[in-house]
């Protein structure tokens, strides 16, 4: 039985949330893998889940840079929506942008556990399950 019950990728592009998909299912870590495109298609899934009282993403990656809802968007509504929830997902930015300013803001957010620099790869997935989930 997977540690990580449920994870969310949320990045709007299409052919990175199937390479995340993949990586996800091929690490093991987990076989319930969800994408969605934007930040405020993630916030609807997580307030259905939470109204619904069903299962919400133990892990959730998150892109920065999206139309619409972008990541430091998303996660200053998740913010608000946090004391809701009944658990709190492990939620790491993985994005393509090695810029210092964008790291630097992303540990300024204690939702965020780390920043992942895509791509994600099996190796980055295990030791994230061993470190958050073991």
């Amino acid at each position: 039985m997977n540690k990580v019950k449920f994870v969310l990728v949320v990045d709007d592009d299409q052919i990175n949330n199937f390479v995340c998909s993949r990586m996800i299912k091929l690490s093991g870590i987990s076989d319930h893998v969800e994408c969605v495109l934007g930040g405020q298609e993630a916030l609807d899934l997580i307030k259905k889940a939470a109204a619904n009282n069903t299962q919400l993403p133990d892990l959730i990656f998150l892109d920065i840079n999206m139309p619409g809802m972008n990541g430091w968007d998303f996660l200053d509504q998740y913010r608000n929506l946090a004391p809701e929830l009944k658990t709190v997902s492990h939620i790491f930015m993985l994005s393509s942008s090695l810029y210092k300013d964008d790291i630097d803001k992303s540990s300024q957010y204690k939702e965020v556990a780390e920043y992942v620099i895509k791509p994600l790869s099996i190796e980055v997935l295990r030791e994230i399950e061993r470190k958050y989930f073991g």
